[in-house]
């Protein structure tokens, strides 16, 4: 994770094992988007991590269950009140995985030389795109690009638009979590090109990082 050269906080949270990729980022605009995407990494790998193959009800409700945990944070401490959190993850079960989305950090997936997004962006851009009102070139330097539609906050609304989704996994297959700080630097074939051709995996990272500057 990296700050980045427009903020001088890291509103990112990430976590990853064998088992699980999770990344978050703290909606800007918003107070303590950094506690938000801390908080919601925290618990949810957590509770997780103490399941042995969950399935996709398992993996909603545990969801579900952090986004109280925000809900819980915000009526203790009234100065966090309206922090907010994009969530993005991978858990693996087997030869499935269950792909948790809500905001607009990615996940993309390398299969056999394609890099695919796998993800759609919970935009306020990407619904005028759906609607066909904007081109992805439009959308790319639209004032609103940063405005998401859904995220976790602790309302009680909020579960209802985290997408969960199975997913067949391959061996072979290689996987990209990233907030939108790389997603908004960088564009698809840049990333592809790097994904492709570097194999250690934090060389990868640092490299992407890099290009962002």
């Amino acid at each position: 994770s990296d700050v980045g050269p427009r903020r001088s906080d890291n509103q990112d949270s990430g976590y990853a094992d064998d088992r699980m990729l999770l990344v978050a980022d703290g909606v800007g605009g918003a107070p303590a988007g950094h506690l938000a995407s801390a908080l919601t990494v925290r618990s949810l790998a957590a509770a997780l991590e103490a399941l042995d193959r969950p399935d996709a009800a398992q993996v909603r409700d545990e969801v579900i269950r952090t986004n109280a945990v925000l809900a819980r944070t915000a009526r203790e401490n009234p100065g966090v009140r309206g922090m907010a959190t994009t969530l993005t993850g991978l858990v693996i079960a087997g030869d499935i995985g269950y792909l948790i989305h809500v905001g607009d950090s990615r996940a993309y997936r390398y299969r056999d030389g394609v890099l695919e997004q796998m993800t759609v962006d919970q935009s306020w851009v990407q619904m005028l795109m759906d609607e066909g009102m904007l081109t992805p070139e439009e959308a790319a330097i639209h004032p609103m690009r940063n405005t998401l539609i859904h995220s976790l906050s602790g309302a009680l609304r909020d579960p209802e638009a985290v997408r969960v989704t199975p997913i067949e996994l391959q061996l072979g297959d290689r996987w990209l979590l990233a907030s939108d700080g790389l997603t908004s630097y960088l564009p698809l074939e840049i990333i592809a090109s790097q994904v492709s051709s570097i194999a250690d995996t934090q060389d990868l990272a640092e490299v992407l990082v890099d290009l962002c500057w």
